[in-house]
Parts: C-alpha cells; sequence; structure tokens
C-alpha cells in the first residue's frame, strides 16, 4: 500500500483538461449546461476545462445559454496544447493522454 501512496504523491495534479469534442455532433441547452457543470467541478479543482474541435452549434449554444466563455474554446486540439504549454513551461510529464 505505501508504494501505491508514493505513486500517487510522485504524480503532479494535472492543471488542465483538453475535452476533444469533435465528436459531439448535437447539443441541446441541457447538453451545455452539464459541459459548464464538469468545468466548474475541474475549475473547484484548480483543473482549468479546454474544448477542442467542437462544433459552431455547440459553441452558439453554450455561448447563447452565458454557461461557458468563448475564451474556453479551440479550433483544434492542437491550439488548445500550444495554448497550454505557451501558458506553462512544458513538462512532458504531466501530459497524459486518456
Amino acid at each position: 500500500m505505501k508504494l501505491i501512496s508514493d505513486a500517487n504523491s510522485a504524480c503532479s495534479k494535472p492543471k488542465y483538461l483538453i475535452l476533444d469534442a469533435s465528436a459531439i455532433t448535437f447539443c441541446d441547452k441541457t447538453g451545455a449546461l452539464t459541459i459548464a457543470e464538469l468545468a466548474e467541478e475541474l475549475l473547484q479543482e484548480n483543473v482549468t476545462m479546454l474544448i477542442a474541435s467542437s462544433s459552431s452549434q455547440l459553441r452558439e449554444i453554450c455561448e447563447n445559454c452565458n454557461v461557458i466563455p468563448s475564451s474556453l474554446f479551440y479550433p483544434t486540439v492542437y491550439d488548445a496544447v500550444l495554448s497550454v504549454t505557451q501558458k506553462q513551461p512544458l513538462n512532458f510529464t504531466e501530459i497524459r493522454y486518456l
């Protein structure tokens, strides 16, 4: 058990979560509120959620409902990663793919 505890404490907590929204083909107000709720829960844990590759419909519903600011949307995953790496020094041990 000590080994697991040591491993958990050695791993740094992520600062960003990039949501690849390319597979979201439709989103209504309820969906936008759910995404916003996830973003808020992550923010309470000091994790910023960025949304990449979303449809214009998803961006519009989120902006119209005032639930997710447009500054959190990026045209591609690459752009979101680039934005994150420019905000802080890149540490490859902190990048995890799920």
